[in-house]
């Protein structure tokens, strides 16, 4: 089976994923839905795809199309996936899968119904630094996690490819649900669990977005993630995990180049380098995920579940209610800021 794909978004992560798709040897993109613009028609010849569509009901009629994967604003993902899982297709959809807790719960509900895949495109869970340092917490290398730094700040990268929907309300734009997203999601990986309290602060622009954003989360047994995300400037995109034993430091998400470590009490310390040295390359691991899902017909992706993926939303609506970052699209959901956990002052 060659998995073919569809793209919504013709922006810098359909172009990562397309080259992602590239280098697997399972999947294919067969189609794109594109603006009628010499930008948006460019990026169709330069990765030599072979359907355009300027219909999106045309799009998602073609038969040829076996999964959509949607990368557009965040501010749409809802409606084009249930545009698609309407049409009958499976979906992949860029993090996060949703504005919202309620968005993600009414997507997520369509999908179990109709019985097709749907999975949010959290890449981070499936590259192998972050796979090796969970397996080392589960054997117990460094002992119980009592702290986690997790940083994401790409303010230049962004600022050039991506500027505009960031920075604008109405596209859910701003720092938290861009970078933040994935400490949050770290959090979620490594104890299992919601935290039980949230202490976050912001920095604004004039249209009310989170230029930055920190937090702190702290959880059931006391373990605590401090976290940082930024539109602004560039900071290590990195993680460092503390234990009782000893710790475990990833410097990078982007690119391997630089090893992750494993330090141990009275041990040499272990260093692994990942093999992908592209950014795109990191993206092949959850294209494969995609794949194998798929192909053994799987509605849902065993490593990360929808019920995760809808903890972790969970999360960053009670963020969002700790800074007062809102969008225009939150007033069709007024419940969800309804469950919160404990705030700290």
């Amino acid at each position: 089976m060659n998995v073919k794909i569809g793209l919504m978004g013709t922006g810098l992560m359909a172009t990562l994923f397309t080259r992602a798709v590239e280098i697997t040897d399972s999947a294919n993109v067969e189609a794109v839905l594109i603006r009628p613009n010499s930008e948006a028609q460019d990026f169709a010849t330069k990765n030599g795809i072979r359907k355009t569509y300027y219909s999106e009901e045309a799009f998602l009629n073609d038969p040829d199309v076996d999964i959509v994967y949607i990368a557009s604003p965040h501010s749409i993902h809802k409606r084009q996936i249930i545009s698609a899982l309407n049409a009958g297709k499976h979906v992949f959809c860029e993090k996060p899968l949703c504005v919202n807790a309620n968005e993600a719960r009414e997507v997520i509900d369509l999908a179990r119904t109709k019985k097709l895949f749907l999975m949010e495109a959290m890449w981070i869970r499936f590259l192998p630094s972050v796979i090796q340092a969970l397996d080392w917490i589960k054997q117990g290398e460094i002992g119980d996690v009592h702290l986690v730094e997790s940083h994401n700040g790409s303010g230049a990268l962004l600022r050039e490819k991506i500027n505009q929907r960031l920075l604008l309300p109405e596209l859910a734009g701003g720092a938290l649900l861009e970078l933040g997203v994935f400490p949050v999601s770290l959090g979620s990986f490594i104890f299992g669990e919601k935290p039980d309290k949230i202490s976050a602060s912001a920095s604004f622009s004039e249209k009310g977005i989170d230029r930055q954003t920190s937090m702190i989360l702290t959880y059931n047994n006391g373990a605590m993630l401090n976290g940082n995300c930024s539109l602004e400037v560039n900071i290590s995109n990195g993680s460092y995990i503390y234990g009782t034993k000893g710790s475990i430091e990833i410097p990078s998400y982007w690119w391997a180049r630089r090893p992750m470590k494993l330090l141990r009490e009275n041990k040499t310390p272990l260093l692994v380098e990942d093999s992908h040295e592209n950014w795109f390359e990191g993206y092949s691991y959850q294209v494969s995920e995609m794949v194998h899902c798929l192909k053994n017909g799987l509605t849902e992706s065993p490593t990360i579940s929808l019920d995760e993926t809808i903890s972790i939303i969970e999360t960053l609506d009670n963020i969002r209610d700790t800074i007062g970052l809102k969008y225009p699209m939150d007033e069709t959901s007024p419940e969800i800021f309804a469950e919160k956990p404990a705030r700290v002052a």
